[in-house]
């Protein structure tokens, strides 16, 4: 099957879950550490120099139980 439309064809990436949780809850809410974030993507870029997507799920569980402090950690 041939694609029509090839704008897309320059992403690359891959899907990003955290390390310091394995359920969305303690990911958003309780075990949320930006620095962990931050140095696990830094680790991506290392291995993956070519990449320029990164996808992360959000969990709308975490949101429904603390709406503001699930926001105020997406922010960071």
């Amino acid at each position: 099957m041939k694609l029509n439309n090839t704008s897309l064809s320059h992403i690359r990436g891959f899907n990003y879950q955290p390390s310091f949780a394995g359920h969305g809850i303690p990911r958003w809410l309780d075990r949320f550490n930006t620095a962990t974030i931050e140095e696990e993507l830094r680790r991506g870029i290392n291995y993956f120099p070519w990449y320029n997507t990164t996808r992360i799920w959000l969990l709308l569980d975490a949101w429904w139980v603390n709406r503001e402090l699930f926001l105020r950690k997406l922010q960071k």
